[in-house]
């Protein structure tokens, strides 16, 4: 098979989704039942800036004293 071409099918399968890499692999396998795929794991800094932030940081004190208050009424 031709380099650029496997290269290209690298990329292509790299994008797609779990659900659509197991589909595909579905597919390609003939089997009924997908099989799982693994996904190769990320450090958490590659996903910084991928959600957007729909409020401010308050701090770190300001979470702990939220969650002691949430944690005290609980009891």
């Amino acid at each position: 098979m031709n380099t650029r071409l496997v290269e290209s099918l690298v990329e292509i399968i790299q994008s797609l989704t779990t659900e659509e890499r197991s589909l595909l692999e579905t597919k390609l396998n003939g089997r009924s039942q997908p099989t799982p795929v693994t996904t190769p794991q990320k450090r958490l800094s590659e996903f910084y800036g991928a959600l957007p932030a729909t409020q401010p940081y308050p701090g770190k004190e300001a979470i702990r004293q939220h969650v002691a208050q949430k944690l005290a009424e609980n009891q």
